[in-house]
């Protein structure tokens, strides 16, 4: 077992974190920003709908409200990173400077322990490779990085070593676990540091569509599905008696410019319309998870070549064969 602890200083992109600041907090919400739009959009339809009811939806009530729906949720988001923020602050003033920044890894014969990481221990299975990278700026030392790859997602974590003893100390163990058949993980070091994956963003915006369609289309095909009549509907209601009396004119207005005669007919058009929304939105849906899953591959195979380009060494993921020339050497011979 090996322990590899990293001190204080330098941090791997902790620094360049923390200047970049707000800019790497909107790097992340880009990517969802169709999606709040949408989310948004039904958020102003509800209450454009409930101001219809209550007769203030051009009044400077019914206005002012539909500006606090917009800007409510472009607040929430700078509040709670601005929390989030303070929180982590708070705690690492709270913390040993000696430990603000620490970070430790273990090898073992079975698994791999990360600290701190949500994930504290990790079986070797789960570990695609490991990077070796120098850290710009700090030429005695080299950042590891581990390639975690569960589920088909691939995250990130890494630790600054030094650049003679602490790597020295990582290629030996690691050779001997493979010498000794636990670990078949390769090893690749890089002449600079890894390139950053692109953001998969393509088909965000035909998703944020079909999330839309659906919301709207499937409620109204259940209510055709689930159809009752108003003699066997729920007796309670969240209206008000003068909110239903509305909301029933609006609703026999357009069962006549429809020319609906009867109840059933008026099952088949919900089950229509909802059908068709439902439909479009589940096309829409389906449609935007190829394009995304087709740039996903398309931008790990840029990774991968502009990896490939910068790589000095990689060790062999091949498991020896014991028995001859790939058999342990002494110094891997461990006792008891």
């Amino acid at each position: 077992m090996l322990v590899l602890e990293q001190s204080a200083e330098p941090r791997p992109e902790t620094k360049s974190a923390e200047k970049l600041g707000w800019r790497l907090c909107w790097q992340g919400v880009k990517p969802v920003y169709p999606i709040v739009v949408a989310g948004l959009a039904l958020l102003l339809e509800l209450a454009s709908f409930h101001l219809w009811l209550e007769d203030k939806l051009f009044s400077l009530e019914g206005l002012l409200r539909l500006l606090l729906a917009i800007v409510l949720p472009f607040l929430a988001v700078p509040v709670a990173i601005g929390v989030g923020v303070l929180f982590a602050l708070l705690l690492g003033a709270l913390l040993p400077k000696g430990e603000r920044a620490k970070r430790r890894l273990c090898l073992e014969e079975k698994r791999i322990r990360l600290s701190p990481s949500s994930i504290s221990a990790l079986r070797w299975k789960h570990v695609r490779r490991c990077l070796i990278e120098p850290v710009p700026g700090q030429a005695g030392f080299v950042t590891l990085t581990i390639e975690i790859g569960r589920n088909a997602s691939t995250r990130f974590w890494s630790i600054v070593l030094d650049g003679r003893d602490q790597k020295h100390a990582f290629l030996s163990e690691m050779e001997c676990l493979r010498q000794f058949g636990r670990v078949e993980v390769p090893i690749v070091e890089l002449s600079q540091p890894r390139p950053k994956r692109a953001a998969v963003t393509q088909g965000i915006w035909m998703l944020a569509i079909g999330l839309w369609l659906f919301f709207h289309g499937f409620p109204v095909l259940m209510g055709g599905v689930f159809f009752s009549t108003p003699r066997e509907a729920h007796p309670t209601s969240e209206f008000t008696p003068a909110e239903e009396a509305k909301l029933s004119r609006a609703m026999i207005s357009v069962v006549r410019q429809l020319h609906i005669r009867n109840a059933g007919q008026f099952r088949i058009l919900l089950l229509i319309s909802g059908g068709t929304l439902t439909g479009a939105a589940i096309l829409l849906l389906t449609r935007a998870t190829q394009l995304q899953n087709r740039r996903r591959r398309e931008v790990d195979r840029l990774y991968e070549e502009e990896l490939q380009g910068i790589t000095i060494w990689q060790s062999s993921p091949t498991k020896p064969e014991y028995g001859g020339l790939s058999a342990p050497t002494d110094s891997c011979v461990r006792g008891g």
